[in-house]
């Protein structure tokens, strides 16, 4: 968002990084201030933007490290001058105000956005370990650090968000929280932007991007850890290309800084040469919200390995542009997929299952192309952004009549 910019511009004009909040957090603060919201952002600062912006109903502050500190001192001044009605962080990110309310001007209810666990990671991933797939000291020290500030922070907050029902029941099951504190609230898509391209446009993209019209394009969009269930798509990929030889897939995405580690690229890649597939796999790394629209509109199918998730946003974009999906049976992806209606749901850790989704998608197309529709009849009718911000604004006013 830029003062230089109207509130109202989409998303054509905005191009953020395909990982972190920034992208929802946009879309959903627009439409709050939509329906009559004013609201203040705290995010935190990086090398290319500007410290303060402001639009209608909106300012954005960012600030520097430590974040935590720098963002409570900055909560702290807005909220003498502003008053804030109530505070939403997403995660843990309002860890320190569960300790330091009492300097805010006068306690606030605490609305926090849950979009996933590390429980539920913990437990969605013990199987990996059969696959020999460790975990350095570094990525179990961070997650045991991620666990117990969550504890802390949700048992202090007075609603939780949950981006899917199996959020939900992990907070429940898993960190012992009363129902009465839960809401699920979905994740949203711009459907407006996310949307499939005319023929003739998707001739023109698949050919920019070096794809044949007749070449089954399949495309998964994420981050690049073991969590995503990456080791079982390139397991797929033989089985697809004894069909389908000239099938290529894409893989948009990186390894962020969560991750923690920097050699799961090197890792995959290793894979592929070993599956002697490396031909047909793409590693693209990580790119932009209008990059990555090219690529949704000139998919045939989106493929989701993943092994945990909340609710993802590639998901919801891929069903936004019409393409069918093969997604596996966990989180919230049972939440936006009804199996056979809307694409195919199966179930983690099996390659073959996977491979023979993709393949009877790519052997009926007119199939693979109702499946696309329905997921974007689903999309525009359950996961809009204005229906989040309508579903959150409820609950605001629930917690502060409370």
């Amino acid at each position: 968002m830029s003062h230089k910019k109207p509130l109202e511009e989409s998303y054509s004009k905005v191009d953020y990084t395909q990982y972190g909040l920034a992208p929802g957090v946009y879309s959903l603060t627009e439409k709050q201030v939509e329906l009559g919201a004013r609201v203040d952002v705290i995010a935190a600062k990086n090398a290319k933007a500007p410290k303060h912006e402001r639009a209608p109903g909106i300012e954005v502050h960012r600030v520097v490290k430590p974040y935590e500190i720098m963002a409570m001192a900055k909560m702290r001044k807005l909220d003498t001058k502003k008053h804030f009605s109530l505070i939403h962080t997403h995660a843990t990110a309002g860890f320190l105000y569960v300790f330091l309310k009492h300097l805010i001007t006068k306690r606030r209810p605490l609305v926090t956005h849950v979009h996933g666990t590390t429980a539920g990671v913990f437990e969605s991933l013990k199987p990996l370990t059969a696959h020999g797939m460790q975990r350095t000291f570094r990525e179990r020290y961070w997650s045991w650090i991620s666990l117990e500030r969550q504890k802390i922070m949700w048992s202090s907050s007075d609603k939780l968000l949950c981006v899917s029902s199996g959020v939900a029941e992990e907070l429940q099951h898993l960190y012992g929280i009363t129902s009465e504190k839960l809401e699920v609230v979905y994740n949203g898509v711009d459907v407006e932007y996310f949307k499939p391209a005319n023929k003739r446009e998707r001739s023109r993209i698949r050919e920019k991007l070096g794809i044949r019209d007749d070449a089954p394009f399949l495309l998964y969009v994420g981050h690049l850890s073991p969590r995503k269930g990456i080791r079982f798509l390139l397991k797929a990929v033989p089985e697809v290309l004894s069909e389908f030889p000239n099938a290529t897939f894409a893989l948009v995405g990186g390894t962020p800084k969560f991750v923690k580690r920097k050699d799961y690229l090197q890792t995959w890649i290793g894979m592929a040469e070993k599956l002697k597939v490396q031909r047909n796999v793409l590693f693209l790394g990580e790119v932009g919200h209008n990059e990555t629209l090219t690529y949704y509109q000139a998919a045939d199918v989106f493929v989701f390995p993943t092994l945990y998730e909340g609710l993802a946003k590639a998901l919801l974009e891929a069903m936004a542009c019409e393409l069918p999906i093969v997604a596996t049976k966990i989180g919230g992806n049972g939440d936006a997929i009804a199996n056979g209606k809307n694409g195919f749901l199966v179930n983690p850790y099996d390659s073959e299952e996977l491979s023979s989704a993709v393949i009877e998608v790519l052997s009926n197309p007119s199939f693979g192309e109702q499946l696309g529709k329905n997921a974007r009849q689903t999309a525009c009718r359950s996961f809009t952004w204005e229906g989040v911000a309508k579903r959150i604004h409820s609950v605001y006013e629930e917690v502060l009549k409370g």
